[in-house]
């Protein structure tokens, strides 16, 4: 053997692991370093005035870059596949739609599907490198999962007094809770939504296991009361140590 063995550290490891198991997704291991130095970038470490919550949720981003649309009628196209992106004509990229002979001309293409879906179109004559073609192969999504729930009241800030918005990691189930910034001046009497649990990767597979659909309304409400127990018994455990509220209390009745 040629070269030198680097011993790695215990201490290293054990770092390591933790950024795993509180700041990232389970199994993610050697990406998890990396993903908290971008999580960093985009949240703490962001140069900004603030957050925003958009209301009526980020598909008006779509809805109002629309409406800037002059020829709103032959700009969007629904329905419509690409098959093939063709730019082997400088300054042109060509673009085929289910699979029809002509072909739209354009200065230039934003590719933004997924992956998967540019893997079915034919881009033999799209200009991309060999890195490119590998990524578009290679390259695979985590999975992610959200599970909100509504309470009577918000409890974490009447009884926890978490009175700002933020993040709250565990190595537990749920792993982590995001507490809203923009209802802290709401009334305190009304119903609310928290995200309950936010993960990655294998978390988020292991608690999509409580994600189902049934014809059977009592097979559905039996295993919904389950889950939203599981969810009440975390929470608690975790993040809260106050005996009060319970779950009764908390739960919304709508």
């Amino acid at each position: 053997m040629v070269g030198n063995i680097r011993r790695v550290s215990t201490l290293y490891l054990l770092w390591s692991g933790d950024i795993d198991k509180l700041y990232s997704g389970t199994n993610w291991y050697d990406q998890a370093h990396s993903e908290t130095i971008l999580e960093y970038l985009d949240f703490s470490g962001a140069k900004s005035d603030g957050w925003w919550c958009i209301e009526g949720g980020a598909q008006q981003l779509a809805i109002n870059m629309k409406d800037k649309l002059k020829d709103q009628g032959n700009s969007i196209a629904f329905q419509s596949r690409i098959t093939r992106i063709d730019a082997s004509t400088q300054g042109t990229v060509k673009v085929q739609v289910n699979g029809q002979l002509q072909e739209t001309a354009y200065a230039g293409v934003f590719n933004l599907t997924s992956m998967g879906c540019m893997q079915q179109m034919d881009l033999r004559t799209a200009a991309l490198t060999y890195g490119q073609k590998q990524a578009i192969r290679a390259l695979g999504y985590g999975a992610s999962c959200k599970v909100g729930m509504k309470f009577r009241y918000p409890w974490w800030i009447t009884i926890f007094g978490i009175k700002k918005g933020g993040l709250g990691h565990s190595d537990f189930p749920i792993r982590t809770t995001v507490y809203p910034s923009y209802n802290l001046y709401d009334s305190k009497c009304g119903s609310v939504v928290l995200l309950c649990s936010y993960e990655w990767q294998q978390d988020a597979q292991r608690i999509g296991t409580l994600v189902f659909s049934s014809t059977d309304h009592e097979r559905l409400s039996t295993r919904r009361n389950r889950s939203e127990s599981l969810f009440y018994e975390t929470l608690h455990s975790c993040m809260h140590t106050n005996p009060e509220p319970t779950w009764n209390q908390m739960k919304s009745t709508n």
